[in-house]
């Protein structure tokens, strides 16, 4: 990619790595082996709950409602409820299912960020792992 004098670009983006693809698989089995045969990945908040609501009307073509003809907002993530639009209308019809494996792999993603920041910051190797696996087990930690 050159730039309008010509010069070539130094930025090349973010690489994965593969210890960053290994930490993100670690940490998604990390939170499916402690949430394994739990109802917790199928009874979430009522929240979200609204939220699928939003996503489902918002993906039929009725705009951002929880009922059609009825102008209210009180989906708690714009964004959110946009993304589970668009995997409604891409099929995924399970906003549940949808929801979690979301969540799975952001707390994935949060691994990675978290060992690549201690690495940044100084930690030895082990204690970046250590520390990325932390924060999935528990979000405040994060």
């Amino acid at each position: 990619m050159t730039h309008a004098g010509g010069a070539r670009s130094a930025w090349r983006g973010p690489r994965i790595e593969f210890w960053d693809v290994l930490v993100f698989a670690a940490a998604c089995g990390v939170i499916l082996a402690l949430y394994w045969g739990s109802p917790a990945l199928q009874n979430q908040y009522d929240d979200a709950y609204i939220t699928y609501r939003f996503a489902m009307r918002l993906a039929a073509g009725d705009g951002l409602v929880f009922n059609v003809g009825e102008r209210i907002d009180s989906a708690s993530s714009f964004t959110y409820a946009v993304v589970l639009a668009g995997a409604y209308r891409l099929g995924f019809h399970d906003l549940e299912v949808v929801g979690a494996t979301l969540g799975i792999a952001s707390a994935g993603g949060v691994a990675v960020v978290v060992r690549r920041g201690a690495l940044q910051l100084g930690a030895r190797p082990w204690m970046a792992l250590l520390l990325a696996l932390t924060c999935v087990g528990h979000g405040f930690v994060s």
